[in-house]
């Protein structure tokens, strides 16, 4: 009948939505509140630097008014501000409040604690060795900046 083995790109989507699946519990369970990938990803990206609708669009590979209404989302929770910037008050800087900042710390804390729980079930070496894997991948596709500003679409 052939290879019953799911395709690897099948693999990935599937270990994307796990993890977040993961992340999202634990996000929940320590009092944190519901958060969407969505927002994840522009915590993250916005510990980086701060950021402009503009430049949030552009790395979003979205319009301004997709961006717009994330941002609107992330200040009702709590988790983001616009603030003018301080040499062109006409111009809007996304920042990230106290509040997103513990959020990024519980997400950083509860993506080491799922890399330990598969090595306790696979084991250091080959936990380690996907890990390198997976980076190599990455870096066959361009690095990880490059492959962390695509725009994210569904492949299965």
């Amino acid at each position: 009948m052939g290879d019953e083995r799911p395709d690897i790109g099948i693999l990935f989507s599937a270990v994307h939505r796990a993890y977040a699946e993961r992340l999202g519990r634990r996000i929940a369970s320590a009092g944190l509140g519901e958060v969407r990938p969505a927002h994840l990803f522009v915590i993250r990206m916005l510990a980086q630097n701060d950021t402009t609708i503009t430049a949030l669009a552009r790395r979003l590979g979205t319009s301004k008014q997709a961006a717009v209404a994330l941002v609107d989302e992330l200040e009702e929770a709590g988790l983001a501000v616009r603030e003018p910037l301080a040499t062109d008050r006409r111009v809007k800087i996304i920042a990230l409040t106290p509040r997103a900042r513990t959020l990024l710390s519980e997400i950083c804390l509860a993506g080491r604690e799922i890399e330990e729980e598969l090595a306790d079930r696979v084991g250091p070496s080959m936990a380690q060795s996907l890990r390198c894997a997976l980076q190599e991948f990455i870096d066959m596709s361009g690095g990880v900046d490059h492959v962390m500003a695509l725009r994210t679409r569904g492949c299965w």
